[in-house]
């Protein structure tokens, strides 16, 4: 397996990123250095209850921890957003800790935006439904957030995160209304002791979301000499440590894990994640198991019609990169169906959706509305036909 350091401590964009084991020890220091003084963890119901997740942030909190919110769900809805406040100021918490998997991770940030913000949910709802919602505005002194992941969903250095505000249901268009706020984490602590205790199929479920970050990334129009560096070595770090999973899996997750933090750090998505969100728009498929699954085939479509930057993807994936072009595309296909096949999590989507019961044409129109697609490495937009097209392969 490829080496990697035990772990390592950088700032990106003014945030403290601290990586390996054991690293929310020193999360007290970081919060009290910049005034913060009492700290409420945000989480979901099952890693409130995970003491072997929740001790150690107590530990690494001390004196600054005043109590939980355990009510994130992966909705990310905004009702979730307003309780976190009502907690945050029964507690008189100015620090929010989010810890889990990408849900929690957004609504501690969400949560520190909208309380700043001053509206209140009747307020925001009703700003929706007459098309007038703007996203909270980013204010002094809101409270500061700090970033615990523990899946591999990728949702981790990002100062947004969107939030339902209405379901489908709820709009005449039968698309849901989402917006975010920024808030910019003091820091992001990638504790791998703490993905350890992460359920396996919960970790199984998430891993593909933050690999593609790096494969997208290394295939964006806009890529550059920076996130190239950090797209490749990450890219190869993940493709190593979820190989290993099976035969080593606390040596896999580190390597894992790191090659993540480099992964997002650069991090441009476009189409597979565009894609992915076809189907999470409209079945109750899980969002990276919808990565998993669409992954070879978005990419197998991209290298159809574009060169994408194929011999990095290749190099990469540590791959043959000379031939011909048809010759590295499938190479790069082969390595990524791999890669997704050795997590064990299902190859089509007729294993978790049924197919009579799925809208190709609405979700191919979904994804092409889709404000990701203008980052995708297509020499002309993708049609409706290849779209759907996409999702026929899939299942």
């Amino acid at each position: 397996m490829l080496p990697v350091t035990d772990g390592f401590e950088v700032s990106h964009n003014g945030v403290a990123v601290r990586c390996g084991p054991g690293a929310v020890a020193g999360m007290g220091e970081l919060i009290a250095s910049n005034g913060g003084r009492r700290a409420m963890i945000v989480c979901g119901a099952n890693v409130a209850k995970n003491d072997d997740v929740i001790g150690p942030l107590r530990e690494g909190l001390g004196d600054l921890f005043v109590g939980l919110f355990d009510g994130t769900t992966p909705q990310k809805s905004i009702s979730s957003v307003y309780a976190g406040i009502d907690r945050m100021r029964e507690l008189d918490a100015d620090v929010l800790v989010g810890v889990g998997g990408g849900s929690s991770l957004d609504i501690a940030r969400q949560i520190s935006a909208f309380a700043a913000d001053g509206r209140s949910v009747e307020e925001v709802r009703d700003a929706a439904a007459a098309g007038t919602l703007t996203p909270p505005t980013p204010q002094p002194g809101a409270a500061a957030a700090v970033i615990v992941p523990t899946t591999l969903a990728g949702a981790d250095l990002s100062p947004a995160g969107s939030i339902e505000v209405l379901s489908p249901e709820e709009t005449e268009s039968g698309q849901p209304v989402r917006t975010e706020g920024v808030t910019v984490p003091l820091g992001v602590y990638f504790d791998v002791s703490l993905f350890a205790h992460t359920p396996r199929s919960a970790m199984i479920g998430s891993t593909m979301n933050g690999f593609n970050k790096g494969v997208e990334t290394l295939y964006s129009p806009r890529a550059t000499a920076l996130s190239d560096a950090l797209a490749s070595h990450g890219v190869r770090l993940m493709s190593a440590g979820i190989r290993a999973f099976g035969d080593d899996y606390a040596h896999g997750l580190q390597t894992a894990v790191s090659g993540l933090v480099l992964s997002q750090m650069e991090r441009r998505v476009s189409i597979i994640h565009a894609v992915a969100r076809g189907v999470s728009r409209f079945t109750e498929v899980q969002q990276g198991v919808a990565h998993a699954i669409l992954a070879p085939h978005v990419v197998r479509y991209v290298l159809s019609v574009a060169d994408a930057r194929r011999r990095l993807l290749a190099s990469a994936f540590g791959v043959d990169d000379t031939g011909t072009d048809a010759d590295v595309a499938d190479r790069v296909v082969a390595a990524l169906t791999e890669v997704r096949d050795s997590i064990g999590v299902p190859g089509r989507l007729s294993e978790v959706i049924d197919v009579g019961s799925f809208n190709l044409d609405a979700a191919a129109s979904y994804v092409q509305d889709q404000p990701l697609m203008a980052g995708a490495p297509l020499e002309r937009p993708a049609t409706l036909e290849e779209l759907r097209g996409i999702f026929e392969a899939a299942f």
